[in-house]
């Protein structure tokens, strides 16, 4: 390494460094390797840029840890409900908890209520104390998505200094260092120092935040996709998610609508047309259909199907036994979607919402953990759409919390098929 790069730079290895000055020694007649000696004993990147450098570089090597080394077994990676006994089950609840929490904020924000909004910001607060959380595999990259979604809320109230992400960081720093520091490395555990690089460059640094965590995201999900394989369910959803909340194409040679398709059909042959994996990732190639795509025509047939396997898979249960947790959502998702084409087709808001609510209720009679939660965010969805409708807006532009809403550069009013054809974003 040395011979081949540093001496063509006329670096001199293993020499201490002079105090005064970086002393230069010009021999005439000399070969170009020793034309300029400069006496140096190491290299260090300026904290900006190692601030720049830490997030991505745990995100790539901490992600497979997640799914790895922690022994998270099978059963959550491929999308299935742990039981409820288990600490898995308690890091999912705490995972979906924050998830609600961030949801809640961003559209109170959005929507100039302000109050509400730090009642949310508490609740998400709440449920990022204590370790659960961090033993999801898919922390870093909700993580990111956090960020991502925070730093744009900082822009709508005119935050300058980025104080409400600034905070929620150093909370969030706090606790991780409470969590590990019976930890002999506490201080250099990843998620304490990831949390001090970031809390620092939203100080110092803000103008290199969200390329930061548009790259820190890339970096944990092509981790998970090297450990996990490229039709893992949890790679998939990982990759939609990036395309859609970072609103940048996603690489053309990743085919996700066809590893989708190979995905469905695989978990189709191990659990069944209405197993969870498999309705899962219907749902998340009819999103990717309908809202990344704009193939309205596939998406309407794929939503058709994924209804129809959601309700055999509930008629087939026996009431009022809880439903897990991807059947929820499915369902959920389905039923506003569902609304959003009664609208457009024929704009009859009396149905969309008769559709939606029969949806509404039977998640608040249904026995699972997570029910309640979905039914509150099914009805915030439907009041907001409700509301765009009589206003006139376009029903594809909404913030909804079942449809993944685009949160990068909320000030761009033109839409985002606009944006994508004028080349704006590359990747």
């Amino acid at each position: 390494m040395y011979k081949t790069r540093f001496s063509l730079w006329g670096w001199r290895k293993n020499r201490a460094q002079d105090p005064q000055h970086m002393a230069v020694s010009v021999h005439q007649g000399t070969s170009r390797a020793t034309a300029i000696q400069r006496r140096i004993r190491h290299m260090i990147a300026p904290e900006p840029l190692d601030d720049q450098e830490v997030p991505i570089s745990i995100s790539r090597n901490y992600t497979i840890d997640l799914s790895g080394s922690q022994r998270w077994n099978c059963i959550v990676l491929n999308m299935s409900e742990p039981a409820s006994s288990t600490g898995q089950h308690s890091s999912m609840v705490r995972f979906c908890d924050a998830e609600t929490a961030y949801v809640n904020t961003i559209h109170q924000l959005r929507s100039g209520r302000i109050r509400d909004a730090f009642q949310s910001l508490n609740r998400l607060f709440d449920s990022m104390t204590g370790s659960k959380l961090y033993l999801h595999p898919k922390y870093l990259t909700g993580f990111w998505l956090l960020c991502h979604g925070v730093y744009n809320a900082c822009t709508w109230i005119n935050d300058s200094g980025f104080h409400l992400l600034r905070e929620l960081l150093c909370f969030h720093g706090q606790n991780a260092a409470a969590c590990f520091q019976k930890s002999a490395s506490h201080s250099s555990h990843p998620v304490v120092r990831l949390m001090q690089s970031v809390a620092r460059m939203s100080r110092d640094n803000p103008s290199v935040m969200k390329q930061t965590f548009r790259n820190a995201y890339r970096a944990a999900a092509e981790s998970l996709e090297t450990k996990l394989g490229q039709h893992h369910p949890i790679v998939l959803i990982t990759w939609t998610d990036y395309f859609w909340y970072f609103d940048f194409p996603v690489d053309p040679g990743k085919n996700l609508v066809a590893r989708q398709q190979i995905a469905l059909e695989e978990a189709e042959a191990i659990s069944g047309r209405e197993g969870d994996v498999a309705i899962c990732l219907l749902h998340n190639l009819v999103f990717f259909l309908f809202y990344c795509i704009d193939d309205s025509a596939q998406a309407r047939r794929k939503l058709s199907d994924l209804l129809e396997r959601t309700s055999r898979r509930l008629a087939a249960q026996a009431s009022p036994t809880a439903s897990s947790f991807h059947v929820q959502r499915a369902f959920a998702f389905g039923s506003l979607l569902q609304g959003i084409f009664i609208l457009q087709e024929y704009g009859d808001l009396a149905r969309c919402r008769r559709v939606i609510g029969v949806t509404i209720e039977w998640l608040k009679n249904d026995e699972g953990s997570d029910a309640f939660m979905h039914a509150k965010m099914l009805e915030m969805d439907l009041f907001v759409l409700t509301k765009a409708w009589k206003e006139g807006k376009d029903l594809r532009d909404l913030t909804l919390a079942f449809s993944k809403p685009r949160s990068a550069d909320y000030n761009d009013k033109k839409p985002r098929r606009e944006r994508q054809r004028s080349g704006e974003h590359d990747v």
